[in-house]
């Protein structure tokens, strides 16, 4: 998306670079980036992604998912108008996923037990099986990174009118995830902001997607990709 490519995915393909996959996708993980519609969107994840604060952690992609070229570009585009890629603040966008993802859930999955949790999730998601201290949930649709743009103004003003402080807001919204945390956090930096994907999807009947990793969790076994860092 921050390339500018268009971005399909659908319920028989996804399109992405220019090359179509047939591949299905549920309902809550419909997704279209038209780059000649959409400029607006994109410009402001390349925003979340260039952004400098202290305690504003990025997920970078790495070399063996995304292949060395892409690798680059992404550390290219962090640099710009600096003299370094900001190292101290970088971090991976796969963390807590693939051969971590057990780990993920069973050691900070208890410490969201502990927090005073704000969701922004999937409109069809039940929360009754999340063990979570959940004070504020904020919905979003297919295709939110485009149609639920407006939610973070919405966000924004409900943290200033309640005077939130010291909450834990988890985000499951896609690319929208990234938009909301660098303005919400750039305006209030007193709570933690963190985007979760899908890694919480198990736990929340009425959504579709399931990622093949998250088999862990029933099998026990670690036998997914082993990123190298």
């Amino acid at each position: 998306m921050m390339q500018g490519q268009e971005i399909v995915m659908a319920a028989d393909h996804c399109k992405v670079k220019g090359q179509v996959h047939r591949m299905a996708y549920a309902e809550d993980d419909h997704k279209h980036f038209d780059p000649s519609q959409h400029d607006f969107y994109r410009q402001k994840l390349v925003d979340s992604f260039v952004h400098r604060q202290h305690n504003y952690i990025k997920g970078i992609s790495c070399r063996c998912c995304i292949g060395q070229k892409d690798f680059d570009w992404q550390l290219d585009l962090i640099k710009q108008g600096y003299d370094d890629i900001d190292q101290e603040h970088l971090s991976w966008s796969n963390l807590m996923i693939n051969a971590n993802y057990f780990r993920f859930i069973k050691e900070m999955t208890p410490v969201f037990k502990t927090k005073k949790i704000v969701f922004t999730v999937n409109k069809n998601a039940s929360l009754a099986e999340l063990e979570f201290d959940i004070v504020k949930d904020f919905r979003v649709g297919k295709n939110c990174i485009v149609n639920d743009y407006g939610l973070i103004d919405i966000m924004e003003k409900w943290i200033g009118d309640n005077d939130i402080k010291n909450h834990l807001f988890l985000f499951a919204a896609s690319s929208l995830s990234n938009m909301a945390i660098h303005r919400l956090y750039s305006k209030y930096p007193e709570n933690t902001y963190m985007d979760i994907g899908s890694s919480l999807n198990p736990f929340m009947p009425g959504i579709g997607s399931r990622r093949n990793y998250m088999r862990q969790i029933n099998t026990g076994r670690i036998n997914y990709k082993k990123c190298v860092w």
